[in-house]
């Protein structure tokens, strides 16, 4: 059981800069749910993003996984480096192939 959280903060913190992480400009999929990890195809490609992790697949390093986003049209990952340097990287709603939702923020 996986339940809301992003890496290093406490529950407070983490919930502050979940609010602050960049949203796409398409609604949301679901308002309420909350992507624990994503499997997708971006570039040729084959990733995983998973919060608290190192991104698997993606030639370039970004440090561990911050958040992800989903709307309807793009989901956004942010990560350390995204914190840093402003680099987000965004994968479009049909290059991913599987998701799995924090359990206490589910799609339902």
């Amino acid at each position: 059981m996986t339940n809301f959280f992003v890496p290093g903060l406490s529950e407070d913190e983490a919930e502050r800069a979940y609010q602050r992480f960049p949203r796409p400009q398409y609604p949301p999929v679901h308002p309420t749910a909350r992507l624990y990890s994503i499997v997708f195809r971006q570039n040729g490609f084959d990733c995983t993003a998973t919060v608290g992790e190192e991104m698997t697949g993606w030639p370039d390093q970004h440090g561990p996984v911050l958040g992800i986003i989903e709307s309807t049209e793009q989901i956004v990952v942010y990560t350390v480096r995204s914190e840093v340097r402003g680099d987000l990287l965004h994968v479009g709603a049909n290059n991913m192939a599987a998701r799995k939702y924090f359990d206490d923020y589910p799609k339902d």
